[in-house]
């Protein structure tokens, strides 16, 4: 059994701090600053696929903040798979299957917004992938068997989704570093 924590080790002293962060969750992401950890249960990490036993929720992750040791818990969305930080860390993107939740990291701390990423939220497809533009204005969602990108204009509140029509079965994507192009691989089973 794991202590559900996140460990610190200061690369001089090795001096180690722990904060206590939501139960079993296995995987996470530094911001590009390094000031922010987000941390999430990403089932298909674990075991091959399977889960260890115990209760685990698949909808909550926990964000750290690494210069306070400050641990907030948001829920994101079932089965959080992929998290991205804007270049300059002043907000990240988690794609679950059915959300893309947007955190804006602000001096009072880490707000949560989440966007529906498809029209059926009971069984929705699978979401594989997100990117984020270097700016962090848009999030780009690749999502299993659509031949359609999602896309995400993460500054405006209503209608924020376009979907993006690609060649049939994408199964990579990137974005150049400034921005201004994305690219897919698509391929016909």
């Amino acid at each position: 059994d794991g202590s559900d924590s996140l460990s610190i080790i200061d690369a001089n002293t090795l001096s180690v701090q722990d904060v206590s962060i939501r139960n079993n969750l296995n995987m996470m992401t530094m911001s590009p600053d390094g000031n922010w950890v987000v941390c999430y249960h990403d089932l298909a990490g674990e075991n091959g696929g399977q889960g260890s036993g115990g209760a685990i929720s698949y909808n909550a992750i926990s964000i750290v903040n690494l210069d306070t040791l400050e641990h907030t818990e948001v829920m994101a969305g079932a089965f959080p798979k992929d998290v991205q930080f804007s270049s300059d860390s002043s907000l990240a993107v988690v794609i679950s299957v059915d959300y893309l939740s947007v955190i804006q990291f602000e001096e009072s701390g880490p707000t949560l917004r989440r966007i529906p990423i498809a029209d059926d939220l009971i069984n929705p497809p699978l979401a594989e992938e997100v990117l984020l533009d270097p700016q962090g204005r848009y999030a780009i969602v690749r999502q299993y068997g659509v031949d359609e990108l999602v896309l995400v204009d993460l500054q405006t509140t209503e209608d924020p989704i376009s979907l993006l029509t690609v060649g049939a079965n994408p199964t990579d994507m990137d974005v150049s570093p400034d921005g201004t192009q994305a690219m897919v691989i698509a391929r016909v089973d």
